[in-house]
């Protein structure tokens, strides 16, 4: 998707941030080049919830860099676009963490918050919201001063029923890291669930408010059928694009951010089709590189847009330094075990039989296709065919995901540095490249 006509083109340092809460309307339009069916899917089902009674609330899952984050703010800005749904529905941005909400009473205040903030957007087209905007934030201020948690939590669930009433609006809660938000408040209390039961009796039966939240799994993964929320939720699962996606997308990345020497808008377009028109197998390799992660995607264009050829280290290091927090992040989030199996299929680089990966890691092997499982329908690893067998082996399924881990977390001797550099080169550039950079190095 391309930025609204009269718009600068956009920089690559845009997509660098990963921040859509701070990205404007037209970069956001611009960035968001995949996950079109999603959108339309989520679309769809808020245009068509029944307004009396309470809709069918939906929970969206995947990896760290799937674009869930992304794509709650694009059907924020969505709902907004279309006239008829925004007359009847607001979008509340939450932040992406709410390390603060481990009471129900400051969700609901957050709610407040995230109300007074969509209705500052909408103040240039309808000047009233001004003085709703006051009104909230007075009513947050005496909250503020309320000494008891349950009056607190009942005056600012009041307060949100009351603004849905005099409007006929529903406030449709996009509340990103839902897992973590219902974690947080079952902690609290000598009754664990008591806060979860409450919420989910308020979303169960008020019409005025609409839950679409992301989560890195479903919350069925991790919790038992005395879970409050245990098949609570509509599930939408992110799965890693298609070819096709990234096709349009490096279509889309280009007429958005342009190619090398200077091009942008459709002669950009243009001549990535040429590059790709070329080389279709480079889509083939960055499949395999980003194991279509939209992030990892964005991030390996500038090395295909530029071709690489001024210093593929310094590129390659930059785009890992890039990614350094996001990766180092989701290793974290696994348990031991499943992080222990993947740093070892990871180390090895090659598919690897179950057996050897239980004899490597020093796991019985029943155990390791239990964990195994678990990693593949999660995303983490996928089979393989074992070369010059019928047998399959597990590898990880995002290659720039196991460079990094090479480059950063494994042996640091040089030797290994450059095999994975190597590696890398490999499986970016075809034959013919690489002779042609072997050849522009030697004479200079």
């Amino acid at each position: 998707m391309a930025a609204e006509p009269g718009d600068a083109p956009l920089g690559l340092g845009a997509v660098a941030r990963f921040n859509p809460q701070f990205w404007k309307p037209q970069e956001l339009r611009a960035i968001f080049v995949a996950r079109q069916s999603e959108l339309a899917q989520l679309l769809r089902r808020v245009q068509e919830a029944p307004a009396t009674q309470a809709p069918q609330h939906v929970l969206v899952s995947g990896h760290r860099g799937m674009g869930k984050s992304t794509l709650l703010h694009r059907l924020a800005l969505a709902v907004d676009d279309d006239p008829a749904l925004h007359a009847q529905t607001i979008a509340l941005i939450f932040r992406e963490e709410q390390y603060t909400a481990v009471t129900l009473d400051k969700f609901w205040r957050n709610a407040l918050d995230a109300l007074s903030e969509a209705l500052e957007r909408e103040a240039p087209r309808r000047p009233e919201a001004t003085a709703e905007v006051a009104t909230l934030d007075a009513l947050n201020a005496r909250l503020e001063a309320e000494p008891e948690a349950e009056a607190r939590e009942a005056q600012a669930l009041s307060g949100l029923r009351n603004w849905a009433d005099a409007h006929s609006r529903r406030l449709l809660l996009l509340v990103d890291n839902t897992d973590m938000l219902l974690h947080g408040l079952r902690q609290t209390g000598t009754d664990r669930d008591r806060a979860l039961w409450r919420l989910r009796e308020v979303l169960s039966q008020d019409a005025r408010f609409f839950w679409l939240g992301c989560a890195y799994a479903p919350l069925e993964a991790d919790q038992g059928y005395e879970h409050p929320f245990h098949e609570f939720f509509a599930p939408l699962r992110l799965h890693p694009l298609a070819i096709e996606d990234m096709r349009a997308t490096f279509m889309a990345l280009a007429r958005t951010f342009g190619v090398g020497r200077g091009l942008s808008g459709a002669p950009a377009e243009t001549e990535m089709r040429h590059i790709v028109g070329q080389q279709p197998e480079r889509l083939e390799t960055l499949l395999r590189l980003a194991g279509g992660n939209p992030r990892t995607t964005v991030l390996l264009y500038q090395l295909l847009a530029a071709g690489g050829r001024d210093s593929v280290h310094a590129d390659l290091q930059r785009l890992l330094d890039d990614m350094s927090p996001l990766y180092k992040d989701r290793l974290e989030t696994l348990a031991v075990q499943p992080r222990q199996l993947l740093a070892t299929l990871m180390e090895h680089w090659a598919p690897m039989a179950a057996r050897e990966l239980a004899q490597a890691a020093a796991m019985p092997v029943t155990q390791v296709n239990a964990q195994l499982s678990r990693l593949e329908a999660d995303g983490w690893v996928h089979k393989v065919r074992l070369s010059g067998t019928r047998r399959h082996g597990y590898q990880a399924s995002e290659r720039f995901f196991n460079i990094w881990y090479l480059m950063r977390l494994a042996s640091r001797r040089l030797r290994q540095r450059l095999t994975w550099l190597v590696e890398f080169m490999r499986l970016w550039f075809s034959p013919d490249e690489l002779r042609g950079l072997a050849h522009e190095r030697t004479r200079s």
